[in-house]
């Protein structure tokens, strides 16, 4: 296991001693990090209630929170198919619905912004129209100075990638 479950472990089970200690316990004596993470939860989650007396509630109590769970639990099953959007929100738990529509939204208008924008055309001056044309005017006498011993490629290294 690596040390962030054994960090689960610590806090979940371990420090209420629900679960046997043995293997967080030759864990805790190698790693020195996961022995003062388990230190620093003691002080948190322990030590504060160490001295405040326990209350059990009533059997009554227990039987009412367990049948509010179980109607709270038949009712979700029963609307779950006929209720499109809890299922959605459920399916997708967002914890700020407006936070993610504002995203959506966001990223819907920068990528209609960058796919709107052509490419700039190149501004050239007389200068460098000139050029350019003679550079044409070359290529255009290159390519009809007709094929070469090479089919017309140019070199035996064209040849192969062309």
């Amino acid at each position: 296991m690596r040390c962030d479950q054994y960090q689960e472990l610590i806090l979940t089970d371990y420090l209420d001693k629900e679960a046997s200690g043995e293997e967080i316990e030759r864990h805790l004596a190698g790693c020195g990090r996961c022995r003062e993470f388990a230190e620093r939860a003691r002080k948190i989650a322990l030590e504060p209630f160490e001295h405040i007396e326990r209350i059990s509630p009533s059997p009554r109590l227990w039987q009412n929170i367990k049948e509010a769970i179980e109607e709270d639990t038949a009712g979700a099953v029963r609307e779950y198919p006929l209720d499109l959007w809890g299922f959605l929100k459920n399916l997708f738990p967002l914890p700020r619905p407006a936070l993610a529509v504002a995203t959506l939204a966001v990223t819907v208008v920068m990528v209609l912004t960058l796919l709107s924008k052509q490419a700039p055309q190149p501004h050239l001056s007389r200068v460098d129209r000139e050029q350019v044309t003679h550079l044409a005017s070359l290529m255009d006498d290159i390519g009809d100075a007709g094929p070469d011993e090479n089919g017309g490629y140019g070199t035996v290294i064209e040849e192969y990638f062309l």
